[in-house]
């Protein structure tokens, strides 16, 4: 796992484990009060001289054991039973990863009708079969061929007929599962991610009260109609929630089951409505969906029910946006994808970079949306 693992999961796997050590540390000098026998800034330097120390070392063993690789050092020596199409695809896959140290010593192609009898294993560490499931009757002819060797053997299933989003092997009920579509967050995953939404909504809602009651008070005198707008959204797994936002738009009435998004001159928004859109002061209430469970801080933006009928037939994966909970920022957001989606290409366009943010979800990818969104705050761009 290693050989493939990149340098940023690395570092991010030592610094998590450093800080993990030192709110240990910290716990046992406070449970046994022995806080004040020690230097703080003797800790703290201590603390950050092993963080750079530790990151310093992985690096440079990184970076020696890659060129050491790259050099014809280290490798793991591959014997593959495939077709044409997947040989081409596996080929593509190592030379993509030369440091990696993998590399294809005997091949045996069925499309050429090779012979499992050809194919020497003896300078080999690992055998890779890697046939697509129509060919189940060669696939079981390899595997029962090579049933008495000692080396590692591994399947490379042929997925490229699925759709595929946090694919992985799991096991239950005496059975293994290969999953197709899964949410990124397990019982740890959703616990931090849960912990992150009531701790930073707390302290949003705190902070902000004071301008969230002079917003409320605006939007009441300024023109009529209720403070808040609540609309009908899809959250995690679908189900329906109301999301809160301070009314930005004059009371008006729709068709039934049609909602039009809001345009750049829209007349429909009030001149106070206006302000806060581009502030995205109208979006705090949001803080209490995130309180009560039902939105996250990070996460693709919750598109109106009405608007999900409309897409999820026109973009492929499009619904699998609710594999976490719908956001008050994310990562479409921060790259500039707010806003008025007016073509098909634009909505397909958020919905990949949302994909990207499920596939890809981490405590930290959070902490750096959350941190960029406030740059992307002050430009205002694509706020309508």
């Amino acid at each position: 796992r290693w050989r493939l693992t990149s340098i940023s999961e690395h570092l991010k796997g030592v610094l998590k484990d450093w800080i993990s050590i030192g709110l240990i540390i910290l716990a046992f000098l406070f449970f046994f009060k022995k806080t004040g026998d020690f230097s703080r800034l003797w800790l703290a330097i201590w603390f950050v001289g092993v963080v750079i120390a530790s990151v310093t070392l992985r690096l440079l063993l990184l970076f020696w054991l890659r060129k050491h690789r790259l050099g014809g050092n280290n490798q793991v020596h591959i014997a593959l039973v495939c077709n044409s199409s997947t040989y081409a695809y596996i080929q593509s896959k190592i030379k993509a990863y030369p440091w990696s140290g993998y590399k294809l010593i005997e091949v045996i192609n069925v499309d050429d009708g090779d012979s499992w009898e050809r194919l020497n294993i003896a300078n080999c560490q690992e055998l890779w079969i890697s046939l697509p499931m129509h060919q189940e009757t060669k696939l079981r002819a390899a595997l029962h061929h090579f049933r008495h060797q000692s080396i590692d053997v591994r399947y490379i299933p042929s997925m490229s007929d699925f759709s595929l989003i946090n694919h992985s092997v799991s096991h239950m009920l005496d059975m293994t599962f290969i999953n197709l579509s899964s949410t990124p967050l397990d019982h740890q995953g959703y616990f931090w991610k849960r912990l992150e939404d009531i701790v930073l909504s707390t302290f949003f809602l705190i902070l902000f009260s004071p301008l969230m009651i002079v917003v409320a008070l605006l939007v009441k005198y300024t023109s009529p109609g209720p403070i808040l707008f609540k609309q009908k959204r899809h959250g995690w797994n679908g189900d329906e929630f109301y999301v809160y936002k301070f009314r930005s738009m004059y009371l008006h009435l729709e068709s039934e089951g049609q909602v039009t998004q809001a345009t750049v001159g829209d007349k429909r928004i009030t001149p106070l409505g206006r302000f806060l859109r581009k502030s995205s002061l109208d979006e705090l209430p949001q803080f209490i969906n995130c309180l009560n469970g039902t939105m996250s801080i990070v996460g693709p933006r919750p598109h109106a029910v009405e608007h999900n009928e409309k897409y999820k037939d026109l973009i492929p994966k499009y619904m699998w946006r609710h594999k976490v909970k719908p956001g008050i920022t994310g990562w479409a957001q921060i790259n500039g994808l707010r806003g008025e989606t007016s073509t098909i290409e634009s909505m397909k366009k958020r919905v990949d970079y949302d994909l990207f943010y499920i596939e890809n979800w981490s405590m930290w990818f959070d902490m750096k949306i959350i941190f960029l969104t406030l740059f992307s705050l002050l430009r205002g761009k694509n706020a309508c």
